[in-house]
C-alpha cells in the first residue's frame, strides 16, 4: 500500500491552480497519437533504456512525471490538481513532435491507474 504522503491527492492538497488557464491550454493542444509507459524496478536498466529511446528522436524522451518527488512541480506547471486532468494535459504537452507521449514510473508508484496513464 502506498503511504499517504506519496499519494497524488496528498501531494497537491495545498496547490492553487488556475482552472481557466488549464482549460485554455487543453483546448489549444493536440493529444498524442501514440503512448507508452516504461514500468521499472530499481537497478533494472531503465535509465539506459530511456536514454536509448530518447536518442532515437522518434520515441520521445521518457521521464518520471508521476514520481512523488516531481508531481507537485508538474501539477503546478499544468494547473491541474486531479489525476485525470493532470494526465490529460501532460500527455498533450509532453508529446514529441511526431506525436508520441512516453513516461516512466517505478512499479511502486500506483499514483495513477493504467487506464488514465495510457
Amino acid at each position: 500500500m502506498l503511504p499517504e504522503k506519496m499519494k497524488f491527492e496528498y501531494i497537491v492538497r495545498d496547490l492553487d491552480i488556475d482552472k481557466a488557464a488549464f482549460l485554455r491550454e487543453l483546448a489549444n493542444t493536440q493529444p498524442p497519437s501514440k503512448k507508452y509507459v516504461i514500468l521499472f524496478t530499481a537497478r533494472s536498466g531503465s535509465t539506459w533504456l530511456t536514454d536509448v529511446l530518447s536518442k532515437t528522436k522518434v520515441l520521445g524522451s521518457p521521464e518520471e512525471f508521476i514520481n512523488p518527488d516531481f508531481v507537485l512541480g508538474v501539477a503546478r506547471s499544468l494547473n491541474a490538481k486531479e489525476p485525470a486532468p493532470f494526465l490529460e494535459l501532460l500527455k498533450c504537452r509532453k508529446r514529441s513532435p511526431n506525436g508520441v507521449f512516453d513516461g516512466s514510473a517505478t512499479c511502486r508508484y500506483r499514483t495513477f491507474r493504467r487506464r488514465n496513464f495510457l
